[in-house]
């Protein structure tokens, strides 16, 4: 993964819970992944998401941990 993704990732990333995460956070974290060429892209959508008013914060940081997971990455 590239320094600048890393480093976007440690700023917008909270230790989250498996159990008290949104129902949706796995599926959509499939789905971004399924449709991004790398996933740099993939946390580079979710930050976007994060930095542009989001009304659901918490869930676009759920799939930034799922992503996580699904793909082996650790913070």
């Amino acid at each position: 993964m590239n320094e600048m993704a890393t480093e976007l990732r440690e700023i917008a990333y909270m230790v989250v819970e498996p159990e008290t995460r949104h129902r949706l956070a796995k599926e959509l974290a499939e789905e971004i992944l399924a449709g991004s060429s790398s996933t740099e892209h993939a946390y580079m959508y979710c930050l976007h998401k994060l930095t542009n008013g989001t009304q659901q914060p918490k869930l676009w940081r759920d799939v930034l941990a799922c992503i996580d997971e699904l793909t082996g990455e650790t913070k």
